[in-house]
């Protein structure tokens, strides 16, 4: 078994659908030649260590949105404002009726440059 040379790292493992937080020792590889790694729980009070796969250990994911504190209000600026629309302006813009519709081309045409 390789130790490491500091503290225990902090980890979390896998175990019925759920992550849970633990403490890695150490590794091996067994005889076929996977990782397995040590690792030390804690259940019902008791500290158990355990030897588990790589694939059910990992480095601790932070809940950001849990331990977040709740968003400060800040000043609002006149930029931040919402300028209302106004509706009773008119445009100058031709009304659709009035716009020209383009014409079909005809074979009379040539559009060659030589």
């Amino acid at each position: 078994m390789t130790t490491l040379a500091g503290a225990p790292l902090d980890v979390e493992f896998f175990h019925l659908g759920e992550w849970f937080p633990a403490a890695l020792l150490g590794w091996r590889h067994d005889a076929w030649g996977r990782c397995e790694l040590r690792v030390q729980f804690e259940i019902g009070g008791l500290r158990r260590a355990s030897w588990m796969p790589l694939a059910d250990v990992r480095l601790p994911q932070w809940q950001a949105a849990r331990y977040a504190p709740p968003p400060v209000p800040r000043h609002r600026t006149d930029d931040d404002l919402v300028v209302p629309i106004r509706y009773d302006h008119r445009w100058d813009a031709p009304a659709p009726a009035e716009w020209a519709v383009p014409q079909p081309r005809t074979g009379e045409q040539r559009y060659s440059w030589v």
